[in-house]
């Protein structure tokens, strides 16, 4: 009896320790997994308030492109007549007084044949350019198409944006198509701000999806890097967290309005120092 009186002294103080301990093990495994989540929903609350800043400072750069190219149709090739010397003249100006952000700017018609263009540009016909058959085919919208290299000395880029005009020859209306050669710097400059580092950045696609800007470009360019978050970004609605090689990434996208243009933002969520991360630092040093 005074055995059975002994174990249960010792039994009992060791159950309720067990039992204890187990809950206290439990409180902490339920906490850290909501405190988790709670720091993953402000990640991604954070990481899409400045998503949104992003893309609405591109859309509002469209939209000032968008009114430079309006302008110069309604108010020079839509009111001049083709053989006027005006004309001619009036496209010049433009050029040189906005060569600070236009490149240059060329007049076809239908037919892809060079009615007018900057004197830097070539007059070859336009009709296998995508920034000619998708003005041609879509009347109504602003087409931008790929980025194009120009000066390479100076590693200068502009976008390659046209749309489907009506210009006047002779006295007569025609269809045309109209090329402004806009260079990328001030959406380059947007997507700069964003403070790009090797675990947290943000990078711009066409609607090709080919890199209109990315903070690695050189390193792409190079083979001495390799985006892999493209077709998770643009196979998700608003955002997904990706787990590669153990490590969580946070991939957040957003079309910019009817350019087919999307805007990505990816940002590490596991702690410094993750193979990933250490992987890409590798890289990026090479």
């Amino acid at each position: 009896m005074k055995n059975k009186k002994m174990s249960i002294r010792i039994l009992f103080p060791l159950i309720m320790s067990v039992s204890i301990a187990f809950c206290i093990i439990s409180c902490m495994i339920l906490f850290s997994h909501y405190l988790s989540a709670y720091f993953i929903q402000k990640t991604v609350e954070d990481t899409n308030r400045q998503k949104n800043v992003l893309a609405q400072n591109i859309e509002n750069e469209i939209e000032s492109i968008n009114d430079t190219i309006n302008t110069i149709y309604y108010d020079t090739i839509k009111k001049y007549d083709l053989q006027d010397e005006a004309f001619s003249s009036i496209l010049s100006n433009i050029e040189n007084s906005s060569s600070e952000y236009i490149n240059g700017l060329a007049l076809y018609d239908i037919n892809g044949t060079s009615l007018w263009h900057s004197s830097h540009l070539s007059a070859t016909p336009a009709t296998q350019e995508s920034w000619f058959t998708q003005a041609k085919n879509n009347i109504e919208t602003i087409y931008y198409g790929p980025k194009k290299l120009v000066y390479p000395d100076k590693v200068k880029h502009v976008f390659q944006i046209s749309r489907y005009v009506e210009y006047i020859d002779h006295g007569k209306m025609k269809p045309g198509i109209l090329l402004m050669q806009y260079y990328t710097d001030s959406v380059d400059a947007i997507l700069q701000h964003y403070k790009n580092t090797q675990t947290s950045y943000c990078y711009l696609l066409d609607d090709n999806s080919a890199f209109l800007y990315h903070p690695f470009m050189q390193r792409i360019s190079s083979d001495l890097y390799k985006e892999r978050t493209i077709n998770i970004a643009l196979n998700c609605t608003n955002y997904k967290i990706h787990k590669f090689q153990g490590t969580k990434w946070l991939i957040e996208r957003q079309q910019i309005g009817y350019t087919g243009w999307n805007i990505v933002l990816v940002s590490c969520r596991s702690r410094t120092g993750c193979p990933e991360c250490r992987a890409r630092s590798c890289i990026l040093r090479r």
